[in-house]
């Protein structure tokens, strides 16, 4: 897999994705157990990025609002990348 940031300046040594639907609730604890690591190795220049898929935008923003994660949530609902990896 290869990810391209629209910052050429972002070059991670290594990319922490997970991904989650706004709705489970095994999703919602590891988004909250992922944040002290997440803000942890982000001085290692290891990012963490979250997927919410198989869910409405809605549903995802109202969870980022809720649980504040230290990482960006992409809403990648029915995207490829979730069809791939998730």
């Amino acid at each position: 897999l290869t990810m391209q940031f629209a910052d050429e300046r972002i070059q991670p040594a290594a990319l922490i994705i997970h991904f989650l639907q706004p709705d489970c609730m095994q999703c919602r604890a590891q988004l909250t157990a992922l944040k002290p690591i997440a803000e942890q190795y982000r001085t290692r220049n290891i990012i963490t990025l979250g997927i919410a898929h198989r869910g409405d935008h809605a549903s995802a923003r109202a969870l980022v609002e809720a649980l504040q994660p230290s990482f960006p949530i992409a809403l990648g609902v029915d995207s490829e990348l979730a069809r791939r990896f998730a």
